[in-house]
């Protein structure tokens, strides 16, 4: 598979996103530019999600477009997902990741995805979009670990990572963690980009490895280990 992946924090659109975003922006490609935010998480205020996505990125010197998929029916809908096969960068937004998870799943809108990805595009996650891409999402209101749409395979992701406890998280994911299932706790601002186990950090705050041996962070262009 051609395609990148990027695992945002959260807390998109915002002014300490910006050295991460224009990272992501001047990756080099070879498909023609064209950012499509996708607020399928946004469950309450998708169409709020989308503006600030486009004012943002405007601000930024990037033309965006919305793709307003809010619902598993759209998401089996060919002419509302069709763009995303023109598309060079996806980014979903943050919201409700149990929901966005009941949006993708056996849909077209998720085959698009995956031929998007094949063909060289950028898919970026933040938060919610972030924890729906990994092979295993943890659903806040309940603590389990689920089964996720597996773009990441062998991974977990805590999004909003900034504010939490390494000794604390590590002691609630021991159940969980095992030889092949880490856990990336990333924090706002701060996203690891990259494909088939090559991941590297991106903004102004970290990435937290949790694996059954301990946890260690990684800041700013360093590399994730295998």
């Amino acid at each position: 598979m051609k395609g990148t992946i990027a695992l945002a924090g959260g807390d998109e659109f915002a002014p300490h996103s910006v050295s991460m975003d224009m990272a992501l922006m001047n990756l080099p490609s070879e498909l023609p530019f064209k950012l499509l935010i996708v607020p399928s998480a946004a469950v309450n205020q998708p169409e709020k999600a989308v503006s600030n996505g486009v004012k943002y990125f405007e601000q930024l010197g990037f033309a965006a477009s919305p793709l307003m998929i809010t619902d598993n029916h759209m998401a089996n809908d060919e002419n509302l997902c069709s763009p995303i096969l023109d598309a060079s960068h996806l980014f979903f937004t943050g919201g409700d990741p149990g929901h966005l998870l009941r949006v993708l799943t056996d849909s077209i809108m998720f085959d698009y995805m995956v031929e998007f990805l094949a063909n060289g595009g950028l898919l970026i996650g933040s938060s919610a979009g972030a924890m729906v891409f990994g092979e295993w999402i943890r659903i806040p209101s309940s603590g389990h670990w689920n089964k996720g749409l597996g773009f990441v395979p062998g991974i977990g992701i805590i999004p909003h990572h900034e504010t939490k406890n390494p000794m604390m998280v590590h002691e609630n994911m021991s159940k969980f963690l095992r030889m092949d299932r880490n856990v990336l706790g990333i924090d706002v601002g701060t996203c690891c980009v990259g494909s088939h186990g090559n991941w590297m950090v991106k903004g102004q705050g970290k990435v937290t490895v949790y694996s059954i041996y301990g946890w260690t962070s990684f800041y700013d262009g360093m590399m994730l280990p295998n």
